[in-house]
This record gives C-alpha cells, sequence and structure tokens, in this order.
C-alpha cells in the first residue's frame, strides 16, 4: 500500500489517493473479517497530509512548450482543458451531445462526475475555436456557425460521438499514458492532467473571480474544496509586493523622541 501511495501520488492529488486508501483498506479488512486473509496485509499506512499534495500549475511558458510537444489529436485536448477546467475522465467522455454550441456552454453530465453532480460551463472563444476545429466549423461573429471551406464536414457529428479521439482515432482509454509522453517531450516535470485544471482555477483566482463562482465552475459543492486549487504564483506574489514600492510610511509614535520618521523603500 505505501508503494501503490507513492506511485498514484505522481499522477492524482492527495485527496484522490487518500480515498482510494481507504476503500482498500475497507476491501482488506471484509477480507479478514471472512476468513479469507488470516490477517491484514499492512502494519499502519498513513494518508497522505494535505500539505505534502502537489500544488503544480504551467506558466505561459511552459504551456507554450506543452502545445508544442502535443501531437494533432493531443493538442486541442489541453487546450480545452486549460479554459474549461474538465476532470481527466470529462474530458475523455465528452460527447457532442454534451455541447450547445448556440449557447457556448459544455453539459457536464452528472453521471460521468466523481461527484455526481452535473454542471454548465460556459465557453470563452478559445475553447468555442477548439471545438469548431473538432467539429469542421469555423466562428464567425455571429451565428448560426458556419462550415469551414476546406473540410466536407456539413453538419454536426453525431450527438453520441466523442470529441476528442487519440491517435489511433478511438475514443481516449487512457490519457495519462499519452500526456506523459508529451510532457517528457516538453521536458516538464510533475505536470499531469490534472494541473490543467488546477492551472485553470488558479488564473480565475488571478483574473479577480469570485471563489464561489470557481467553485461552481469546478463541480466543487463548497469553496473549501477549492481552496487546495487555488495557489498564487511566484509572477503573482512578486507583483503583490512590487506594488508596495516607493510608498513612504511614517511611524509615529510617543515613545520615540525622534518623533516620526519617515521610512522610504530603498534600492
Amino acid at each position: 500500500l505505501a508503494g501503490y501511495k507513492q506511485t498514484r501520488l505522481k499522477t492524482v492529488g492527495a485527496h484522490d489517493v487518500n480515498a482510494e486508501l481507504r476503500t482498500m483498506k475497507q476491501i482488506l479488512a471484509l477480507a479478514v473479517q471472512w476468513d479469507v486473509l488470516p490477517k491484514l496485509p499492512y502494519h499502519k499506512v498513513p494518508q497522505v497530509k494535505p500539505e505534502t499534495q502537489q500544488t503544480r500549475i504551467v506558466s505561459r511558458e511552459e504551456e507554450l512548450r506543452l502545445l508544442q510537444a502535443c501531437g494533432p489529436m493531443l493538442r486541442p485536448v489541453v487546450v480545452f482543458a486549460l479554459h474549461t477546467g474538465l476532470r481527466r475522465s470529462e474530458l475523455m467522455t465528452l460527447r457532442w451531445g454534451d455541447l450547445d454550441l448556440e449557447r457556448r456552454q459544455v453539459r457536464v453530465r452528472a453521471e460521468i462526475v466523481k461527484t455526481r453532480r452535473g454542471r454548465t460551463i460556459p465557453l470563452n472563444v478559445i475553447a468555442m475555436e477548439v471545438l469548431c476545429e473538432q467539429g469542421g466549423y469555423r466562428l464567425d461573429a455571429g451565428f448560426p456557425l458556419v462550415a469551414s471551406a476546406d473540410t466536407s464536414i456539413t453538419k454536426m457529428p453525431m450527438p453520441t460521438q466523442h470529441v476528442f479521439l487519440s491517435e489511433a482515432g478511438k475514443p481516449y482509454r487512457d490519457l495519462n499514458s499519452a500526456f506523459r509522453k508529451v510532457v517528457r517531450r516538453a521536458d516538464l516535470l510533475g505536470v499531469t492532467p490534472h494541473t490543467l485544471r488546477h492551472t485553470y482555477a488558479t488564473r480565475l483566482m488571478a483574473a479577480g473571480v469570485h471563489p464561489r463562482v470557481i467553485a461552481e465552475l469546478l463541480g466543487h459543492t463548497k469553496t473549501s474544496m477549492t481552496d487546495r486549487y487555488m495557489h498564487p504564483s511566484a509572477e503573482h506574489l512578486r507583483q503583490a509586493v512590487a506594488s508596495l514600492e516607493g510608498v513612504a510610511t511614517e511611524v509615529d509614535t510617543d515613545h520615540d523622541p525622534r518623533g516620526k520618521i519617515p521610512m522610504e523603500v530603498v534600492g
């Protein structure tokens, strides 16, 4: 179990690993209770502490490297993930029937969500361009969408067809495998499909979006679940402290014989 925990932490977060460990421990405990096993095959396997959870996001420069390393089939998946925050399973199972291009939104079906809570996500222009390219349409300023001149597609794909297909032309069964190859090619450490969802939330936070709105877009029932996805980047931290540069502060204390002391930022 300890080895399994370390292996899983390379691809998923601490929350998911802890949930899997609890399930496995319950199964093993039942096996002992039903005399399938003589005793529990492990001693103590502590859960992953929240503070050890990966908080990796991709910078704009890393995003460019990642997209340059992607093939033509995976690239639209990465771009769409960065602009919708969909989970890996939601990306792999996304069908054309889940999309409403007229209203520019995607409906995430409750049956494919681990929380069993469906949601509707508005699509920005970049996400719409990805879908139009996948479906053989171009995005005009108005509606309806116009069939691209360089394609023979004259109508939207069947509602049951998957939006994103693998290099083999089939629906993705293991997005992690294809993603790992691209990450190695781009020479990026600690980046997984879940990192894209994390980056989406962090960028929304940096843009000043309210946490309740971000939680709704991510499909979280509580804003506390969203907190672990939102981390100010190093650049945002630098900008925060830089905002104090040039600000003079006067320290006035009755106990200081020098009276008011102007404090200025030097350097």
